[in-house]
């Protein structure tokens, strides 16, 4: 059986939906995230969206966290995941709407500030220095 559907290709994603669930966790003396996203796999049907418990995910976060010692014992998990979907949003919108060519450069860096501020294995940065 052959698929005649045209192929889409990861660069074409403009007005397509899809979803994105991100996990943070502690490697090699730092942190990592990694990324779960539905693209090329199907448009998020918003009837499966909804069945995402935030809470049970920030839960099992919270849980696992201080035992892999992933994350400062103050964390708001809640608020982290806030931040870094805004800052994907935002990455979004600079690189493919505005075309920003420091678009990556600048959200990586917010991420890595995101990063000290949860991150138990990371120095967290001096508040009186803001």
């Amino acid at each position: 059986m052959t698929n005649d559907a045209p192929q889409r290709l990861i660069s074409d994603m403009r007005g397509v939906r899809y979803g994105e669930v991100l996990a943070v966790f502690a490697r090699d003396g730092g942190l990592e995230a990694e990324v779960y996203g539905t693209q090329m796999l199907n448009d998020c049907p918003q009837e499966q969206w909804e069945t995402l418990d935030a809470d049970a995910i920030a839960a099992a976060v919270a849980e696992e966290a201080p035992r892999l010692r992933h994350l400062v014992g103050d964390a708001d998990e809640k608020q982290m995941a806030f931040e870094i979907h805004g800052l994907i949003l935002a990455l979004h919108y600079e690189a493919r709407f505005l075309k920003n060519p420091g678009a990556i450069e600048h959200a990586n860096t917010g991420f890595e500030n995101i990063l000290l501020r949860y991150g138990k294995s990371v120095a967290r940065p001096n508040p009186a220095r803001r």
